[in-house]
């Protein structure tokens, strides 16, 4: 299904066979600046979905042939108007069959006849309602791309440039005095930075490996944070620590 337009420029699909009920609606909406599409039955509905790009759907519940209850489970069944708010109008207020509407997949009943108010008022709130849906599924999409975007970058970096990144960045965010990173991946590619004031150094006697080992065991360690990122050089543990918190022997 296509996103909603803003409020006031959405389209909206009357589906009525009562010519006088249609018009009724059209002048309504038309009044209140949305556009407005109609249909007498559902097989004109459903050409209609196909060529123009709708934000609602009000439709009667007692047509001939297809009815409104028909008609609405044929849209929730079709993926391009799955989501579409559907209205449902109906003369009848019996409890039953607004049951049967919701069932169908209707969003709201209606029973005629309605106010210009209520018609109003209820239609801005599904159009607004579906807008807002529409922006969070936008902004999952964003986010599922940045984030793929960073696990893409993560595979593309070797452990060198991984600690180098680690390191440095931590020291520049948290103004370290020192800062140190540990990558301990498979196949011998363990990585050691160390950066301060100086720049970065790779020298792995800067650190001794087998006592940070110890103290990564140690209760002391619970300062530590410590991330596990899935690389193409195996799961390996990104570890960065600085003299400003408690810190593990930082000299062999």
């Amino acid at each position: 299904m296509v996103a909603p337009a803003e409020n006031h420029n959405a389209t909206l699909l009357i589906v009525d066979d009562d010519a006088a009920a249609r018009e009724r609606l059209r002048e309504i909406f038309e009044t209140a600046q949305y556009r407005v599409v109609t249909a007498t039955e559902a097989a004109s509905a459903l050409r209609v979905l196909k060529g123009v790009r709708c934000d609602l759907v009000a439709l009667d519940l007692e047509m001939p042939g297809v009815d409104g209850l028909a008609l609405c489970k044929l849209l929730r069944a079709q993926p391009t108007t799955s989501k579409l708010p559907i209205i449902a109008l109906s003369e009848s207020d019996d409890e039953s069959r607004k049951v049967q509407a919701f069932t169908a997949g209707a969003d709201d009943y209606i029973t005629k006849p309605s106010t210009p108010g209520e018609l109003l008022s209820r239609v801005s709130l599904h159009v607004r309602t579906s807008q807002r849906e529409w922006a969070l599924i936008g902004s999952n999409r964003e986010l599922r791309f940045l984030s793929d975007l960073g696990r893409g970058l993560l595979r593309a970096l070797e452990p060198e440039q991984l600690v180098r990144r680690v390191a440095g960045a931590t020291y520049e965010a948290i103004d370290a005095a020192l800062c140190a990173a540990y990558v301990v991946g498979g196949r011998d590619t363990d990585a050691i930075c160390v950066f301060d004031r100086e720049g970065a150094a790779d020298d792995p006697a800067l650190l001794n490996s087998a006592a940070l080992q110890e103290w990564l065991r140690s209760p002391q360690s619970v300062a530590l944070r410590s991330c596990v990122i899935d690389a193409p050089w195996e799961r390996s543990a990104a570890i960065a620590f600085s003299t400003k918190r408690s810190a593990p022997p930082a000299a062999s």
